[in-house]
């Protein structure tokens, strides 16, 4: 835990002063790229790379960070976006989807990025010795820093560069924009400012947090934490534009933060509350809590938000529409309204977003359109006691014709209360019904043991055969490391197998057993493979004798002798639609065996094939050990598992 006493004064310090931007601007990025390559799609050339950049030095220590970035070309210089998180495959949809440049990086301590863990209680509460050595302070610097390399990039224009994140990488955002005059936008989605309040209304960032007696609740460091992890202290310094994207029942963020936040905004700030949208729930049917699942309607507006605040902010196309102006007079027992929207865009219409039971539902009034002194204007009533609208929550959402949602900030009437949802004990549908069994299955050499860990009430899940090294294997795994790995992976929604293979034979005979006597849970066309040391290699020889009936292979630090390297990236040529993915580090003895393979693999061209090789200057010393040993194991599993679990 980090210490409790805090060896400074908190009221001293101004939150804006705790980043050296002249450093942050300036100092060398030390950049090594691991993968580079250009695509064509129907909307033009695309650079795709995967680069190491330093971001600081915290306690001794290069923070050296991991970046995924692709750049549209031959129609720069363009603008820029950066994500406070995301995969090469996710800017690459953004970059083709948007027409900008783009940037996601591994945020510290997580991927392929070096530096303290993401953690609440720990790293983002190491408050005691310095304000700077806290997560959050790091997490910025880690994006600025990202705007400086961007900034040195011929593909893009340095004065239209924007930042984007969800969450915590909303919070991120709002601080970057708070700091760093270079930010032309700031789209942040699923956060908002005043933590302390939401506190103290039952938000529940109150379960994320433990206090010393180990019940939630706000520890005594937090208090310090919100001097600059709170985006309300930024909301006077807000550089670039604000387009800020939330749920009106976000459960982290009560609709009061809401309101205080965009009250206190004094730059240039749009707001696209969603009705009946929150931090994630409102995406099933769950009677218990009182959701449903909302998700094309929320998707609507945020995808609406994102596209036209980059069309209108950065690509300059047009300006974006006021927020509608709303006002209320309650007379003769009905509440009047009266909006009145920035008619620049041809609107769809207006609607009344109400709330008479905490917020814990929103009806909507369609509101009437009239002119009035020469302007357009949109009217209603909703009748109701003086007492019952002192308990409301309402504001207006503007719709424009194939452009934004445009909400007005929240009003909330003087004996308004919110009403919170339970913190849910799980996700929805059964309990899981865990089985941990060992299978006997035939082989060449007789029968030999498998480890299975799956969930009996699930079906058709996704498989993934462990290929463990024999016990003499440098990695020196037990069977009881072997059981945990496998129910690791099961509990992350795989039907899980482990065993010693020694050849393809028995990977081959592991699939048939499990067709065969698990059909009912396992998805035949969804099977992949992660070996390790010895076992990554006979992934890699699988990934060519069983392609089309694997999905992917994941080799971490394959190892083999020198003639059976060679056997495999002379074979490299033959993979088809198996997907393959190698871990190595520079600093590993056998790097060359998964070099090689990915080497010949693209000499035949086979784009199938990825390499992720870590580097000492990368924060990630090379340990032969099983993956606690080794941190960019774990890490690294951000990269491939999406294509394990895809459905």
């Amino acid at each position: 835990m980090p210490p409790t006493f805090v060896q400074y004064d908190p009221s001293s310090i101004v939150p804006q002063d705790l980043w050296s931007l002249d450093r942050i601007r300036t100092d060398p990025l030390e950049v090594r790229v691991r993968h580079e390559e250009r695509r064509r799609h129907p909307e033009g050339e695309f650079l795709l790379r995967e680069f190491f950049f330093t971001s600081h030095e915290f306690r001794g220590e290069k923070q050296r960070i991991c970046a995924h970035a692709v750049f549209p070309l031959g129609r720069g210089p363009l603008p820029a976006m950066v994500h406070g998180a995301g995969s090469l495959d996710s800017v690459e949809a953004f970059a083709r989807a948007h027409n900008v440049a783009t940037l996601a990086i591994d945020r510290v301590g997580t991927g392929d990025s070096n530096g303290p863990p993401d953690s609440y209680n720990l790293a983002w509460l190491d408050l005691g010795r310095e304000m700077r050595d806290g997560w959050m302070v790091q997490y910025v610097t880690n994006t600025l820093r990202a705007i400086t390399y961007l900034q040195l990039q011929p593909e893009v224009d340095p004065a239209r560069i924007g930042v984007t994140g969800g969450s915590r990488g909303g919070t991120m955002t709002l601080i970057a924009n708070g700091v760093d005059s270079r930010i032309s936008l700031a789209l942040p989605s699923a956060t908002c400012g005043d933590i302390l309040t939401a506190f103290e209304h039952g938000g529940w960032a109150n379960y994320l947090y433990t206090r010393e007696d180990g019940r939630p609740g706000i520890p005594p460091l937090f208090r310090i934490f919100s001097v600059h992890g709170d985006p309300l202290n930024y909301a006077r310094t807000q550089h670039g534009q604000v387009v800020l994207i939330l749920g009106a029942q976000d459960e982290y963020f009560p609709i009061y933060t809401v309101k205080t936040f965009c009250q206190a905004v004094t730059g240039d700030l749009r707001l696209c509350l969603v009705p009946d949208w929150d931090h994630g729930i409102f995406s099933a049917l769950r009677p218990e809590i009182g959701t449903y699942d909302n998700r094309v309607e929320a998707g609507l507006r945020t995808d609406a938000a994102v596209r036209w605040a980059i069309q209108c902010i950065l690509h300059r196309q047009r300006p974006l529409p006021h927020t509608p102006l709303l006002s209320w007079l309650h007379r003769d027992g009905k509440l009047n309204f009266t909006c009145t929207p920035d008619a620049s865009w041809p609107l769809e219409g207006v609607d009344l977003l109400y709330s008479a039971d905490g917020a814990y539902f929103f009806q909507r009034l369609p509101l009437e359109k009239i002119y009035e002194t020469f302007r357009e204007r949109y009217v209603g009533d909703l009748p109701v006691t003086t007492e019952d609208a002192s308990k409301l929550c309402f504001y207006v959402e503007a719709r424009y014709k194939d452009g934004p949602f445009l909400t007005s900030f929240p009003e909330l009437g003087l004996a308004f209360q919110q009403r919170m949802r339970v913190l849910p004990p799980g996700q929805p549908g059964p309990q899981p019904d865990w089985a941990f069994l060992e299978e006997k299955f035939l082989t060449s050499r007789g029968s030999a043991p498998a480890l299975l860990a799956f969930d009996r009430t699930r079906k058709n899940a996704p498989a993934v055969i462990l290929l463990a090294p024999p016990e003499s294997d440098r990695f020196e795994v037990t069977g009881a490391q072997i059981r945990a790995e496998i129910e690791r992976f099961a509990r992350r929604g795989l039907f899980a197998a482990g065993l010693r293979a020694a050849d393809c034979s028995e990977v081959e005979a592991i699939l048939e057993l499990l067709r065969s006597r698990f059909g009912g849970h396992v998805r035949p066309d969804a099977m992949s493979l992660v070996g390790y040391s010895l076992g990554a290699a006979l992934a890699l020889e699988c990934a060519i004798r069983l392609s089309g009936r694997i999905r992917a292979a994941v080799a971490f630090a394959p190892a083999c002798d020198a003639a059976r390297a060679q056997a495999l990236a002379a074979d490299a040529g033959n993979l088809d639609s198996t997907r393959v993915f190698i871990f190595s580090d520079l600093e590993d003895p056998a790097f060359d065996v998964g070099q090689g393979f990915a080497h010949a693999a693209a000499a035949k061209g086979r784009a199938n094939v990825r390499l992720f090789a870590s580097h000492p200057t990368d924060g990630l010393r090379w340990r032969p050990g099983w993956p606690e040993a080794v941190p960019g194991l774990r890490r690294a599993e951000e990269k491939f598992f999406g294509v394990l679990t895809a459905s």
